[in-house]
This record gives structure tokens, C-alpha cells and sequence, in this order.
């Protein structure tokens, strides 16, 4: 029998290069004080920690090893639909924007703007959970 997930809140990080989520683990935890932040590095680890504590909101890195952010933003959304998904890469494209929509994610933040718009699309997100 299934279990069903719990709602945990707060926010997971979802990339697979330490530096990165040390980096966004400070800032978040400025930003955003008694939330609880959670991290993983795969895809696959992102939808087991969903499925045990749903999280608020996910920022999603879109290289990730095995399976994409993009696949893992699917997967996040088709577990529940109102975790806020935030893509987050160095791919800053127009066909990874054009993708990150398609898989449903809620924003999209090039890795080079993380200072300047991160935290206000992951308060927009919170706001509305």
C-alpha cells in the first residue's frame, strides 16, 4: 500500500554540485528564516523526498545526473500540483524556458540572476501555497 505524503513544507533544493546548494542553502535560509530547506542531488532522490514531505516549493536544477530537472519537474507536479517549481540553471535559453513551462514548472531563474530573482520567485510561490 502506498503511503500517502505528508505535507512538510518548506523548500528543496534539487542539485547535484555541492558548492551550488551551499551557496543556495545560505541564501535561502537568510531569506527565508524558520523554513525548513532540504536538499538532493538527483532527480530520482528530489521525488523520494517529495513523496515522504511535501515541500512548498522546488528549485529545480535542469542538468542533473540520470534523469533531467525537467523530468523531475513532471514527476514533482504529477504528485501534487500545488508544490510551486522553480527552475534554476546555467542554461539560459529560450528553449529551456520553453521546456521548464511544458513540464510545469511555476518560474524559471538563470543561475547567473540568482541574487536578483530567486528569492522573490520562491516568495511569490510560498505566498500563494
Amino acid at each position: 500500500m502506498l503511503k500517502e505524503p505528508k505535507p512538510g513544507g518548506g523548500i528543496l533544493i534539487v542539485d547535484d554540485h555541492p558548492v551550488m546548494v551551499g551557496l543556495l542553502l545560505d541564501l535561502l535560509r537568510t531569506a527565508f528564516p524558520g523554513q525548513p530547506i532540504r536538499s538532493a542531488a538527483s532527480a530520482e532522490e528530489a521525488l523520494e523526498t517529495c513523496k515522504l514531505n511535501l515541500p512548498d516549493v522546488a528549485v529545480l536544477d535542469i542538468g542533473l545526473p540520470a534523469n533531467s530537472g525537467l523530468v523531475a519537474a513532471t514527476q514533482i507536479k504529477a504528485l501534487s500540483g500545488s508544490i510551486g517549481v522553480v527552475m534554476h540553471s546555467i542554461f539560459d535559453h529560450e528553449i529551456y524556458r520553453e521546456q521548464s513551462v511544458a513540464a510545469g514548472a511555476d518560474a524559471f531563474v538563470s543561475k547567473t540572476r540568482t541574487y536578483a530573482e530567486l528569492v522573490p520567485a520562491i516568495a511569490r510561490l510560498l505566498q500563494a501555497a
